[in-house]
């Protein structure tokens, strides 16, 4: 029995999609990977000297996240030409994320009640669990018991955005629909990216913009030349290198903003080879499971590791060479969870 099952994807997907998925999914463990030690009050010597990188490359991910949700949806109303059954689309979400969510919720809960010895819970626990069950939506400490979950549920915020993105499609879809309202409505929206973004600390709406962008300039059906498409993935690269090395006041500077949409722009429109890489791909399409699960499994190893060594008087190479040790697990994991929960709800019609 395959882990990953074959899914028949419509003959006009784009190929470097799903190795961008794998590409975030794998940049957002590398962020968390050193920071859940100081979540979790431990010190090791020299693993956050680099830690501007780390949380570029988290950051990085995060946005090409949204940039592809950007992209898929917009790119789909455009072929259906805004026609499309809104009922079965929020039906199909809910099926998509809902599950293998509360999934990751029931860890959550284990954990923390595993950790307290207790099933006590109070009326300030019960708002936690409640902003859980809305997604975040129901804002709240994230803590039960005392115990702090910011080191399991740490990226269920940007599920948040994913929502609010969902929930203004329907209103997308008759923006392009109205071809005389579209296009003033777009300068609109780029406008108001440009004041958010001097005035805002953590800024993510833009990057569904970017999305959409280039869901329009992809179903232009551009012939570029070979020379042109290669320029792109070398540019694509260069962003890349820039944005692991550029020190901002935070990741979601209107500088990285630039460089994440380019990078993404070049990837989809000249569908680099490196993006078609197995391993990538393998990771895109689990990559939903990596992002929910890679923090439990994370803290459960560094908890047993714990037990056995201490923890804070490992070197760097040592913690690093347990990181990498750790990733195999954690995409068995999320190769489980994508075989025995995702996928039983995607092949629902």
């Amino acid at each position: 029995m395959k882990l990953i099952p074959d899914i028949k994807y419509p003959v006009n997907e784009y190929r470097s999609i799903s190795g961008a998925r794998g590409l975030a999914a794998f940049f957002v463990y590398v962020n968390h990977a050193p920071s859940m030690l100081t979540n979790m009050g431990y010190t090791v010597p020299g693993v956050s000297q680099w830690g501007w990188i780390y949380a570029n490359l988290g950051s990085f991910g995060v946005q090409i996240f949204f940039c592809i949700t950007g992209f898929l949806f917009f790119d789909r109303i455009i072929k259906c030409d805004g026609k499309l059954d809104w009922n079965r689309f929020y039906e199909s979400r809910i099926r998509r994320i809902a599950p293998l969510f509360y999934f990751a919720c029931i860890i959550y809960l284990v954990i923390v009640f595993v950790s307290n010895m207790s099933l006590h819970i109070d009326k300030h626990d019960m708002l936690t669990i409640s902003g859980l069950i809305t997604f975040g939506f129901i804002d709240s400490s994230m803590t039960i018991g005392g115990f702090k979950l910011y080191p399991l549920n740490s990226v269920i915020w940007t599920l948040i955005h994913e929502w609010r993105f969902y929930f203004v499609l329907p209103l997308i879809a008759y923006t392009y629909c109205n071809k005389k309202y579209g296009m003033p409505l777009l300068v609109v929206a780029v406008a108001i990216a440009v004041v958010d973004f001097k005035n805002s600390a953590v800024v993510c709406w833009p990057y569904f913009l970017t999305g959409i962008v280039v869901a329009i300039l992809a179903n232009r059906k551009y012939n570029l030349s070979k020379t042109v498409k290669y320029l792109m993935a070398a540019l694509a690269l260069a962003c890349f290198v820039v944005t692991s090395g550029i020190m901002v006041d935070n990741g979601y500077h209107w500088s990285r903003f630039i460089l994440s949409s380019v990078f993404f722009a070049c990837i989809v429109l000249a569908n680099p080879f490196y993006m078609h890489f197995k391993p990538m791909r393998y990771l895109g399409e689990i990559s939903y499971s990596v992002y929910l699960l890679h923090l439990p499994v994370l803290y459960l190893s560094i908890k047993a590791i714990g037990t056995f060594v201490d923890i804070s008087n490992l070197s760097q190479n040592e913690y690093w060479l347990i990181m990498v040790m750790i990733a195999p697990v954690v995409v068995l994991v999320s190769s489980l969870s994508f075989r025995f929960i995702e996928y039983r709800y995607m092949k629902k019609k």
